[in-house]
């Protein structure tokens, strides 16, 4: 994983313990509603939760993005 923040330099840390990531398709279609993939929701963001609305519009007024 790497952070960058808003103090000088990049921060990173490695993690070698086996864990794996792993896309659940079932799970993401009960969430989404719609099959959708990773990019969608992390790159394009062009997925969208209904559940998610909510706090979307609360943080958008507060200034959040």
């Amino acid at each position: 994983m790497i952070q960058f923040t808003r103090a000088k330099g990049v921060y990173g840390g490695l993690n070698l313990d086996g864990t794996v990531v792993a896309v659940s398709d079932d799970w993401n279609k009960a969430f989404y509603g719609k099959p959708v993939l990773p990019p969608d929701v992390l790159v394009t963001r062009t997925a969208h939760a209904k559940g998610g609305e909510a706090l979307a519009a609360q943080l958008a007024k507060s200034g959040h993005k």
